[in-house]
């Protein structure tokens, strides 16, 4: 009896040790664009040791350089935040994002995201959310003029917000 009250603490412990273990691999980053130097004149590979899984595509930073987005292939989302000069262990977004999205966009207000999302039934449809005071609307959908055409991957904005 005395055994089966020590297995539940031992799968806790396991998980604790676990993720202490992730945290003390991820590297003390500091400065803008993950620790990395700026983009320059020529093209060069973005935070090889940093970003070691296979990502889906360019991470986008969110202005201010508060935070970035990048979408991986096996691993969903991974967002990072930035504060105090520091970026954080990658962890989950302050937004509600579907794990199952891509071409993100993100106004230069920093007040509405873009998205793509990949549906069950295979249909692929541009959703938005927008930051109304310290809150996030729920996924709002854009609308049968941009879903109903025969799209796959991403849009652009321009510096007003327009499409």
């Amino acid at each position: 009896m005395r055994m089966k009250k020590g297995i539940p603490f031992g799968c806790l412990l396991l998980v604790v040790i676990s993720i202490n273990a992730q945290q003390i691999d991820f590297p003390k980053l500091t400065g803008p664009y993950l620790g990395q130097k700026p983009p320059g004149k020529t093209a060069v590979l973005f935070a090889p040791d940093i970003l070691t899984y296979e990502l889906h595509e360019s991470p986008v930073f969110l202005p201010n350089d508060s935070g970035v987005i990048i979408g991986t292939m096996a691993e969903g989302l991974k967002f990072y935040t930035y504060a105090n000069g520091k970026w954080s262990f990658p962890g989950k977004a302050t937004f509600p994002l579907s794990e199952t999205i891509s071409g993100i966009e993100v106004a230069p207000s920093g007040e509405r995201i873009n998205f793509l999302i990949w549906e069950n039934s295979g249909v692929e449809k541009f959703w938005f959310i927008e930051k109304r005071g310290n809150r996030w609307t729920s996924l709002q959908s854009l609308g049968d003029e941009i879903n109903s055409f025969k799209t796959h991957w991403q849009f652009s904005l321009s510096r007003s917000g327009d499409l």
